[in-house]
């Protein structure tokens, strides 16, 4: 029996096929998207309270994802007890299909700030190419203390 190589090659290519596909995530659409977030836990909670965030809390607000590898991410909320529009500009997007991103985002109120370095994680999951979803935790610093938040944020497209 003579053994071939390139037929065995593109046999175990057709069945893989299917399962690498499967394994692809859906890269989300450019754009702008209404984000609902829900906050898990926010620790300590005098700090976090001083910034009116606490455990349960849901707010929506809107996010501009400027694609892979692009600046110009943006998430803006309404804070009605404040009577003020929070904005959190964030770096650098991660490379498509990534699943953790990570950095410091520029957070605060518009349009006079005053805006502060919060690190942030980001561990994503793609639904589809108009949803995604993430948990992220944040340190804010105010003064000498630090509010962590953790997050659960749904993203879902309303517009290009």
């Amino acid at each position: 029996m003579k053994f071939y190589p390139i037929a065995v090659a593109g046999l175990c290519a057709a069945m893989l096929s299917p399962l690498v596909a499967q394994a692809a995530a859906p890269q989300p659409n450019t754009g702008f998207y209404r984000v609902d977030a829900y906050t898990d836990s926010a620790t300590p909670e005098n700090v976090c309270a001083g910034l009116n965030r606490k455990a349960g809390l849901s707010v929506e607000g809107t996010y501009y994802y400027p694609g892979p590898l692009a600046t110009g991410a943006v998430a803006r909320f309404t804070d009605a007890t404040a009577g003020a529009v929070l904005a959190g500009v964030y770096p650098k997007t991660p490379a498509a299909g990534a699943t953790l991103w990570k950095g410091v985002l520029s957070f605060g109120v518009e349009p006079s700030g005053p805006y502060l370095k919060v690190p942030f994680s980001r561990v994503l999951t793609y639904l589809s190419k108009s949803s995604f979803s993430a948990v992220q935790t944040s340190k804010i610093k105010i003064g000498v203390d630090t509010c962590t938040l953790v997050e659960n944020l749904v993203f879902t497209q309303t517009g290009s």
